[in-house]
C-alpha cells in the first residue's frame, strides 16, 4: 500500500480536490492511505471522513519517516516549510496548477513535476508532464445510466489572461 502525504492549499483549489478525491476512492479500494496538511478540497467531510493531520511536526514526522509519496501543491498559503523539512526531492510530485505556463518552481527539485497550462510546443526537463483538467464527482453525482456527449470551452472571462483568447 502505497502512503501519501498531500501539501495542499487551505483554499479551494480544483485540481488539488479531484486529485484528493481520487485518492480517498483509491483509499476505499485499500491501495493507498493518504493524509493531508490542510482539511480543504476534500481532505475532510464533516461526519464521513477526516485525512487531516492537523499538526505540521506530526504531518513532517510522517512525511520522513513513513509516507512513500510526497505531493505537493501550489497555490496561496501552501506551507511550503513541511516540504523543505521533509527534504525527500526523490519522493517529491510537484503540482504546479499556475494558469500560465512559467514554471512556479525548479523542475529539477521534483522526482516528477505536472504542469498545468505546458506548452507542449516547448522543451522541456523529462520529468516534466502536462497536468490535464479533471471533473470532481459532485459533477455527475445525478446522473445514473445516461450517456453524455459533452462539449465544454472554457474562456477568458477578463484581460488578465490573454494567451487564452487564440483557442
Amino acid at each position: 500500500m502505497i502512503k501519501i502525504l498531500v501539501i495542499q492549499s487551505p483554499h479551494y483549489d480544483f485540481c488539488q480536490s479531484t486529485l484528493i478525491e481520487g485518492f480517498k476512492e483509491l483509499e476505499l479500494q485499500k491501495k493507498v492511505k493518504f493524509y493531508c496538511t490542510e482539511s480543504s478540497n476534500y481532505a475532510k467531510i464533516n461526519g464521513l471522513y477526516d485525512n487531516t493531520l492537523y499538526d505540521d511536526k506530526v504531518a513532517i514526522k510522517y512525511g520522513k519517516e513513513v509516507a512513500n509519496l510526497i505531493i505537493f501543491c501550489s497555490n496561496q498559503d501552501v506551507k511550503e516549510y513541511i516540504v523543505e523539512e521533509i527534504s525527500k526531492p526523490d519522493k517529491t510530485i510537484y503540482i504546479d496548477g499556475e494558469d500560465v505556463s512559467k514554471y512556479r518552481k525548479d523542475t529539477q527539485h521534483f522526482s516528477l513535476y505536472f504542469k498545468r497550462e505546458m506548452l507542449l510546443s516547448l522543451e522541456h526537463q523529462p520529468n516534466v508532464k502536462p497536468f490535464p483538467f479533471a471533473a470532481e464527482q459532485r459533477y455527475f453525482q445525478n446522473l445514473v445510466d445516461k450517456e453524455i456527449d459533452l462539449c465544454c470551452m472554457f474562456g477568458t472571462h477578463d484581460n488578465s489572461k490573454e494567451w487564452r483568447r487564440w483557442i
